[in-house]
């Protein structure tokens, strides 16, 4: 996976495969060492957009991703994430895509666009253990998952499909979510 770079910062990319721990009711990830790596959704509350922001061990906001009200579809079993990046105009292909089975999240899948390559896996056993290709981009997974996780907070009893934007250094990615028939 060495061709892909980085895309909130590079400082996120490590050269072996990173194992992340993530504590919902804490609301951070955690390494296999019991370390601190991202504090997750944190509220701001006086915002009219929704806006949840994803900080690094110390406190730093890293990226903030908020809800677009548009189009929605969605069915139940499997759903896809098809994810745009900012330089990605034509839209034609998308830059990656997360696949994500059961109705509560029980697993999900990060694709590098269209192929088989598959950059990050998250499984929910009684908290989210999540496995990150080497050179991928930690906090971006990280957003993804904050965006899943937001998705699977009672939103699956209406017929849904969310663009989300977040802004990633000065630049906007935009993530659309549609169901997809179980096969």
């Amino acid at each position: 996976m060495a061709e892909l770079s980085s895309v909130i910062n590079s400082s996120y990319c490590h050269t072996k495969s990173l194992n992340l721990q993530i504590n919902t009711q804490k609301c951070a990830a955690y390494d296999e060492k019991g370390d601190l790596v991202f504090r997750l959704i944190k509220e701001e509350f006086f915002t009219l957009h929704h806006r949840r922001v994803l900080y690094d061990d110390k406190g730093n906001p890293i990226v903030t991703l908020y809800k677009k009200n548009l189009s929605k579809i969605q069915t139940g079993g499997m759903s896809r994430l098809d994810v745009f990046l900012a330089n990605n105009t034509d839209e034609s292909m998308c830059d990656f895509r997360v696949i994500t089975y059961g109705n509560q999240i029980s697993s999900c899948t990060v694709y590098y666009r269209e192929s088989p390559k598959v950059v990050a896996k998250i499984e929910n056993n009684m908290g989210f253990n999540v496995w990150i290709e080497p050179n991928m981009d930690s906090a971006f997974i990280m957003a993804l998952i904050m965006i899943i996780m937001e998705d699977s907070k009672g939103l699956r009893l209406m017929h849904t499909t969310e663009k989300v934007a977040g802004e990633v250094a000065g630049q906007v990615a935009i993530a659309t979510l549609a169901g997809l028939a179980t096969a």
